[in-house]
């Protein structure tokens, strides 16, 4: 990769800094999947009390996490309700059916909020699936933040009337929290309440936070803990030393998450400078680290793509045919790319 370049295909570009590789070098360590190493421990136990879970599990990646706590929440044959932009949908190559045999039903969504499931939905799939020859539905899935909806977050009283919906219906929610470190940094949004809502959270840790690698699923009941950790096992998902891993993950943690407001300001003032731009139609902006360019022609998206790495050495990724992704993290400030953009 040239150094030149301003990478903003994603944040999981990030290089880890000289305190960040001392961490890990001088980790404690031991057998994790014989639960003990003492840095994987300490990891899952503090992001235990940060989200109000009772039990963790340390993973390579947000795809497993998400997966695995999944899996530990139904049985094959049970259907899942979900955004059809959702990761666990697009982005996880076909895992839902493939691993945990799960069904998908794409969601209705509120068209103001394209990420947002409409409460009625779910209620309404209830009712259409009380024939025994339907998939029982047990599980309703979101992102927060939403990729597909440029960075978005689900606000306190959406998530307030999701839960209340999910509890009510008897159904399991589950929380694709990759991204949640900057929906924490909006003032409406708290770790302990988010994590009373869910019945599973999956976070990442190389994502926004900058570690190398590294994801988390957390449940709260016993039970949903040994599936969690069978299915682990399983899916080869259980590591050995890991602990040099987590001691990056606790670093991010520590001293990257406060970072992240910073990573907003810059998405905001690429948007704003993106407006000028000849063949781009329109700005989508979630508030956090995600910008969508939406191109005038899809013709024209590939264009837009070069024209940003040849005049200004920053990458792009073309996320639709007719949108361009920006997705912003700890590795670039305001005054780098004020600089870029002239």
């Amino acid at each position: 990769m040239d150094l030149d370049l301003i990478d903003l295909r994603t944040d999981t570009v990030t290089q880890a800094d000289v305190l960040m590789r001392r961490a890990m070098a001088e980790a404690r360590v031991g057998d994790s999947m014989m639960g003990e190493d003492p840095t994987v421990s300490e990891l899952e136990s503090r992001m235990c009390a940060f989200f109000g879970f009772r039990y963790a599990a340390f993973m390579p990646s947000g795809t497993m996490s998400n997966q695995l706590a999944l899996r530990a929440l139904s049985e094959p044959g049970d259907a899942i309700l979900a955004p059809a932009e959702n990761h666990i949908v697009q982005f996880e190559s076909g895992a839902l059916a493939a691993l945990a045999g799960l069904q998908l039903i794409a969601a209705e969504c509120d068209p103001a909020s394209p990420h947002v499931i409409a409460e009625h939905s779910v209620t309404g799939r209830l009712t259409a699936q009380s024939e025994f020859y339907r998939p029982p539905l047990k599980l309703v899935a979101i992102e927060n933040t939403s990729l597909a909806a440029a960075g978005s977050i689900y606000d306190r009283q959406r998530m307030k009337s999701l839960k209340e919906v999910c509890r009510s219906s008897g159904l399991k929610l589950h929380i694709d929290g990759a991204r949640i470190w900057h929906a924490l940094n909006r003032a409406e949004q708290n770790a302990h309440w988010l994590g009373s809502c869910s019945d599973s959270l999956s976070v990442c840790f190389s994502k926004g936070l900058g570690a190398p690698v590294g994801s988390m699923a957390l449940v709260h009941h016993q039970e949903e803990c040994h599936r969690l950790k069978r299915f682990q096992k399983m899916y080869g998902g259980s590591m050995r030393q890991a602990g040099h891993l987590a001691a990056a993950a606790l670093h991010a943690f520590d001293f990257n998450r406060p970072r992240l407001l910073e990573t907003h300001a810059v998405a905001s003032y690429f948007g704003d400078f993106c407006k000028s731009q000849s063949g781009i139609r329109s700005i989508e902006y979630g508030g956090t680290n995600i910008v969508f360019l939406h191109i005038d022609r899809t013709d024209q998206t590939d264009e837009i793509v070069q024209r940003f790495k040849s005049r200004y050495s920053i990458l792009l990724s073309k996320f639709r045919s007719n949108v361009v992704r920006a997705v912003f993290h700890i590795d670039v400030n305001v005054a780098a790319l004020k600089e870029r953009l002239g």
